[in-house]
């Protein structure tokens, strides 16, 4: 069962800052998971987290690890070209 994680992942965010939004589908399970992680952030730091911040610090993370074992540590360009829909198989 997948989700879309785009109302959650901008949500509490300000939608003035100008910044690109997209779906992005995640397990329920993944999703949920991911709110728990926020939410224990939130108790045990006292500060402001959003799932929003969370997902931007996950993805910037894999990309760091895909540049240093795919790019030769590298940095990775941007790429407009959208994806093909559905999961790659292969």
């Amino acid at each position: 069962m997948s989700r879309s994680a785009h109302a959650d992942a901008t949500g509490g965010d300000d939608p003035s800052t100008g910044a690109a939004r997209s779906t992005v589908n995640v397990s329920g399970d993944l999703l949920a998971v991911s709110r728990a992680a926020v939410r224990l952030v939130r108790a045990r730091t006292g500060r402001a987290y959003s799932l929003r911040q969370f997902t931007e610090e996950a993805l910037m993370a894999q990309i760091q690890t895909i540049a240093e074992t795919y790019n030769d540590g590298h940095v990775i360009r941007p790429d407009d070209t959208p994806l093909e829909k559905g999961r790659v198989w292969g």
